[in-house]
């Protein structure tokens, strides 16, 4: 094998274990006690780990998915209690704010005796948003591009 297709080989094998549905099911599978009664999937790799989770746990457990558009690559029909919402990312949107919701509703609803499994990838921090009173999403997505314009990273945009 030459150098480049070596190289090439090892980076795909990295990406291939830390991919959001193997990861899932790996965990799920080696985990015999772990039995969820509610699934909530937030971030750009939400479906597909959600997917994972439901394909193992059974495809009628209720689930909340919220996503960047474009990313639910499959057919959520196949999932009878899958609500998936989409949202925008990096920049915060109205669906964010539907999203941050429905999460927070999904919890709220699961009941006590409940046990969630909560999935969570990149992305989470735009795409489910909950604001105080004091702010706006008019607000959000002007600091939000203001700190994408200015070269902030990931991390002091979540601070």
């Amino acid at each position: 094998m030459k150098d480049r297709e070596t190289l090439e080989a090892i980076w795909w094998s990295g990406v291939n274990r830390v991919r959001g549905h193997d990861c899932v099911l790996r965990y799920l599978k080696q985990s015999k006690t772990f039995k969820p009664t509610h699934i909530a999937a937030v971030g750009k790799a939400a479906f597909s780990m959600a997917q994972a989770a439901l394909d193992h746990c059974g495809q009628s457990l209720p689930a909340l998915v919220v996503t960047k558009y474009g990313h639910i690559d499959g057919d959520i029909s196949a999932y009878e209690n899958l609500n998936a919402i989409e949202s925008g990312h990096p920049v915060p949107d109205e669906n964010s704010l539907l999203g941050g919701q429905a999460l927070q509703d999904f919890v709220s609803d699961a009941g006590k005796d409940a046990t969630l499994l909560l999935l969570v990838s990149g992305g989470t921090s735009s795409l489910a948003e909950k604001l105080s009173h004091t702010v706006t999403l008019d607000d959000l997505q002007r600091l939000n591009n203001q700190m994408l314009a200015d070269g902030f990273d990931i991390h002091a945009i979540n601070v």
